[in-house]
């Protein structure tokens, strides 16, 4: 069944005015609550991201831990640097790739049996990431 031109007029004119759109007061709360969201998204956010830094210097560190027995089975002794893999790898001179932003150290007090390694990033100052290596064993990260 069509309306006809009429009807429609008439239902058109028998809505009630004033809810054509939204009140400034509605505005209003809408943008509070998504500037609330949006805070709370930035801070989880924050947080993510040293969490996943701090997953990067330990996944380094266990890379590491590996790298390091491989070059003790080689050379029968641990390397007293660390140099990228574009350098020249030697009995005292072990090559490896860091992940972006992380900066490996060898510990000073390391022996041709034991070596310590730190991982730093600078974007997380003051946390260290060590690992020691030994010739047999596992190794676990220690981050402080």
């Amino acid at each position: 069944m069509k309306d006809t031109e009429k009807e429609k007029g008439r239902r058109m004119r028998d809505l009630p005015r004033g809810r054509e759109g939204f009140t400034m007061v509605e505005l209003m709360i809408v943008v509070v609550v998504i500037a609330i969201l949006a805070t709370a998204m930035g801070f989880a956010s924050t947080k993510l991201i040293g969490n996943s830094i701090d997953a990067n210097m330990k996944s380094d560190a266990k890379s590491l831990h590996t790298a390091l027995v491989e070059h003790y089975v080689d050379y029968n002794r641990f390397p007293s640097s660390i140099a990228a893999s574009t350098g020249t790898a030697s009995a005292t001179t072990m090559l490896f790739d860091a992940s972006e932003g992380n900066v490996l150290a060898v510990a000073a007090g390391g022996t041709a049996t034991q070596v310590t390694i730190n991982v730093t990033n600078p974007k997380k100052p003051g946390y260290t990431c060590s690992i020691t290596a030994r010739p047999s064993g596992t190794a676990r990260p220690v981050c402080v």
